[in-house]
């Protein structure tokens, strides 16, 4: 698998280098938006407005990374793309939302209703997280799936290659921790540079696994 991931970024690199100005684009405005939520998130009181702002701004950071998955997949397949495929997805928000909420609704209860550790609830969710939404994203946009298949195929992935997706979240924790020597922008390039490693990597198992 050294040489899989050695070419993946490798490949990973020259896509990001035929449109790095559009590929970078939604991870500078998630950037941004998640600056903005943290920084009114630390207030001690919120008010209503900023409140409903919060949660507006939120949700055009999901379209946002919706627009991204898809301009990321394009320009792997070598599409051309435009600025405005960036917005192009919105659409599909609720598709994307519905299980994340119900998700982290599951966990809320779960955390309330069970004594576990810290450290416990955090494998449990990301065991959770996982095993049912890890590609969940991509095969919606991607495949273009319902949420149902969508689910049962994440699923389906994951457990046939535990071992990969282990592999690309160890990967992706060492392209984030080698872009941090630059400041800001290291953030963002570890965003773009990692989904594309991760749309690479889902087209790859999603088409061994048919």
């Amino acid at each position: 698998m050294i040489e899989y991931w050695k070419r993946n970024i490798l490949e990973s690199w020259d896509v990001f280098s035929r449109n790095s100005f559009l590929l970078i684009t939604p991870c500078v405005l998630l950037f941004l938006i998640f600056y903005y939520v943290g920084v009114n998130l630390k207030n001690e009181t919120i008010s209503n407005t900023q409140l409903i702002l919060i949660l507006a701004v939120s949700l055009i950071a999901v379209g946002i990374h919706i627009g991204a998955i898809s301009i990321t997949y394009q320009s792997i397949i070598n599409k051309k793309i435009a600025f405005t495929d960036i917005f192009q997805k919105f659409h599909i928000l609720h598709i994307i939302l519905i299980p994340q909420i119900a998700f982290f609704a599951f966990l809320f209860i779960l955390l309330n209703i069970f004594p576990i550790s810290g450290y416990v609830f955090v494998l449990i969710a990301i065991i959770l997280y996982s095993l049912f939404l890890f590609f969940y994203d991509y095969l919606i946009v991607i495949e273009n799936l319902s949420m149902k298949e969508a689910i049962l195929r994440n699923y389906q992935l994951v457990s046939t290659y535990p071992q990969i997706v282990l592999q690309f979240m160890l990967v992706s924790f060492l392209i984030g921790f080698c872009l941090t020597i630059l400041p800001l922008i290291g953030t963002v390039l570890s965003m773009c540079f990692v989904r594309i490693v991760g749309v690479k990597l889902f087209l790859m198992l999603n088409n061994h696994s048919k």
